[in-house]
């Protein structure tokens, strides 16, 4: 029997620690403030570089872009965008082929991925910001988890003036939180549809996975059978 009370008074102790903590702890994304402008922990592909602490993807090419700009104005890297005809690029983000082809075909992009594990109640958040010189063609900035697309904005949603692209959306903050635990492919990506022609990029910073909160009345009730078996033993042993 004390055995089975002591058994059952370290099950509760250590229930109870492990809520308390576990809404302060963060899941694992590596290096999701690209600390001292690294790309450390991510994959890449096309033109991605890091600019103002943060990682930044354009669909910029080293040549035929924003004329009458010089070739290679808008480029971040030195890497050109991916050019989506030659195939891969859908893969790279764990979505399928044609994915991305929404309002016309995607032409050009790059993008920036992490395979992370997350738990149910798991919140995914991070800052982020479109700048274009597009003036026609929906070119957008997307976020993919596990193949499902979220956009973030299309260039013509960039209406804020701004140097050196034309215009921003302005900063914004996406969230989004999981009901159940997996293995994901988290991918950020900016593309060009319709044309090679035009810069569109894609700004993002504090990429973060936060652990859910639980609800006070389960703290109340752990806490509150901690105690019945403390004062049980005391009992007992007077």
């Amino acid at each position: 029997m004390k055995v089975q009370q002591l058994a059952l008074k370290a099950s509760l102790i250590a229930a109870t620690v492990g809520l308390m903590f576990a809404g302060n702890a963060m899941a694992a994304i590596t290096n999701g403030g690209f600390a001292g402008n690294s790309l450390t922990g991510w994959n890449t592909l096309g033109d991605v570089t890091t600019q103002s602490g943060g990682a930044f993807l354009t669909t910029a090419s080293l040549f035929d872009d924003d004329f009458p700009e010089d070739a290679g104005t808008f480029n971040a890297s030195g890497t050109s965008a991916y050019d989506i005809a030659l195939g891969g690029f859908e893969a790279f983000a764990g979505l399928n082929p044609g994915d991305l082809d929404t309002l016309d075909f995607a032409f050009e992009g790059s993008l920036l991925t992490q395979t992370i594990s997350i738990n149910a109640g798991d919140t995914l958040s991070f800052n982020w910001n479109v700048f274009t010189n597009e003036g026609t063609a929906p070119d957008y900035a997307f976020v993919a988890v596990n193949g499902v697309i979220s956009v973030l904005a299309p260039a013509q949603n960039a209406l804020i003036p701004s140097i050196p692209f034309d215009f921003s959306t302005g900063a914004s903050v996406f969230s989004q939180t999981f009901a159940a635990a997996s293995s994901v492919t988290l991918a950020f990506g900016v593309v060009d549809l319709s044309d090679y022609g035009v810069t569109s990029a894609l700004w993002l910073d504090n990429v973060r996975l936060t652990a859910a909160v639980p609800e006070p009345e389960t703290y109340a009730m752990l806490l509150a059978g901690l105690g019945f078996i403390v004062a049980s033993s005391r009992r007992k042993s007077a």
